[in-house]
């Protein structure tokens, strides 16, 4: 029955959303895509899940209605002051500074953050040859590599500078976007990903590039889909195929950490029909235990509550790891608790952080003012094309697409990305001042005055 009634709920709330924001794309139609999935898979029970406690779906009901008023806020202030169109006005895409020189500063830019951010992949690779003896060795002891990680006692490359590969990754979407194809170049940070997340013997850090590169290129996408209002065909077939093969890329990325962290997989509470698929690289226990476990954690967190946080600690992460290293508080642990239910796993959604954080205050605050701010930027966006408002839209979308995990702005990755990222807004601006500098002197040339 549970998953009767969130599948129906779901597919109402997608096509409430495209009626109300006027895309399929937007941050209510995500949510509800990747919180409906995880609910039906975990309802599925195809590991022995224990049954969701009341204050659990209240926890998720709760913080889902909040986004949705947050979001209808705006909407309907929008709507009452009745003085701002909903459509975007025509004007010309060079105008805007990003594209001034027909894409090439962010081409050179992306090349630019791509080959720095892969010194930290080939730095540990380098690390890792030297400590295990070869690159065969190194593969073969994965699962080792992985304990050691996760208990501090390996290198993980050099520190915040592969978050430059992941900046590389949005500005990738934004380009593919903005010439309406794929360009051979941009697989590039693709490949650094997966080199660097095969050494992380880890996924998390590959999902967060795919979710920058896709949400960042569709967004883009949407804006001149309305500036050329629906008008122009922008090699729509190359960019479908170009989608399958990066989606294929991924996967088999994943695949590869998969078949090395845990070649064989024997879990004991899989029903039958799972244990099927214990050999398979892409659909394994493995797979349906990252898709669907989270909820669980967040149900066992709620069970015991044990967990002492300060205030804001997950939340505002890389802030108190930082003031740690002051000597003001004792260094928080990246890797948080982990439950049993009956399966392990340690990430509770971003639903466990915030009540960790806030309490009951932060379940409904935050997501409201996540709404709020996401469809702020959304309308402010689509209406400008105003590259700083893209940027802020983009990084809560990816916050809300990786909201099933955990809480995005934990990771350094995200908060580092960011900063980086309206940082480089006055170069872009630079290249447009110069762009409009040589076409009025190319103007002036080529039309003399006459004394």
């Amino acid at each position: 029955m549970s998953i009767l009634i969130t599948f129906f709920i779901g597919v109402f709330s997608i096509f409430f959303s495209k009626l109300l924001l006027r895309q399929w794309f937007n941050h209510l139609s995500i949510y509800t895509v990747i919180w409906m999935s995880m609910i039906i898979l975990y309802e599925l029970k195809l590991m022995a899940y224990f049954d969701l406690r009341v204050e659990t779906w209240i926890i998720i009901i709760f913080a889902f209605v909040a986004l949705w008023l947050g979001s209808l806020t705006v909407i309907l202030a929008r709507t009452t002051k009745n003085n701002e169109s909903d459509e975007i006005s025509y004007f010309d895409y060079k105008s805007v500074p990003i594209f001034a020189d027909n894409g090439k500063t962010l081409k050179k830019v992306i090349i630019i953050f791509t080959l720095i951010g892969s010194l930290s992949a080939f730095y540990q690779w380098w690390v890792l040859i030297k400590e295990f003896g070869s690159l065969t060795a190194v593969l073969l002891h994965a699962a080792i590599i992985y304990q050691l990680r996760v208990q501090g006692e390996i290198s993980t490359g050099i520190p915040y500078i592969f978050a430059l590969v992941h900046v590389a990754l949005i500005l990738s979407g934004i380009y593919s976007a903005y010439k309406g194809k794929f360009n051979i170049f941009i697989l590039f940070p693709f490949i650094i990903l997966i080199l660097k997340s095969v050494a992380d013997v880890a996924r998390a850090g590959m999902l967060l590039g795919f979710l920058g590169y896709f949400i960042s290129f569709f967004i883009c996408k949407q804006f001149f889909d309305l500036v050329y209002r629906n008008k122009q065909n922008r090699n729509r077939k190359k960019v479908v195929i170009s989608i399958i093969f990066l989606v294929a890329l991924i996967i088999t990325g994943a695949a590869i950490v998969k078949m090395f962290r845990s070649p064989s997989e024997n879990y004991m509470a899989s029903s039958s029909s799972l244990r099927k698929w214990e050999s398979g690289l892409i659909i394994s226990p493995t797979i349906y235990l990252y898709s669907s476990s989270h909820i669980g954690v967040l149900n066992s967190y709620l069970i015991n509550q044990d967990e002492n946080n300060h205030f804001g600690e997950s939340t505002f992460f890389p802030f108190y790891r930082f003031i740690s290293k002051l000597g003001v508080i004792k260094k928080p642990s990246y890797y948080q608790k982990g439950y049993f239910f009956p399966m392990w796993s340690n990430t509770g959604t971003y639903l466990r952080d915030l009540h960790s954080d806030f309490g009951y205050a932060g379940v409904f605050i935050f997501p409201f003012l996540i709404g709020m701010l996401a469809t702020i930027f959304g309308y402010r966006y689509y209406s400008t094309g105003n590259i700083r408002d893209l940027i802020i839209l983009i990084y809560i979308y990816i916050m809300i697409a990786f909201s099933f995990l955990n809480i995005a702005s934990r990771m350094g990755i995200w908060l580092i990305g960011l900063v980086v990222l309206m940082l480089i807004i006055p170069l872009f601006k630079r290249a447009f001042n110069k762009s409009l500098s040589e076409q009025s002197n190319k103007f002036s040339l080529d039309n003399p005055q006459d004394n």
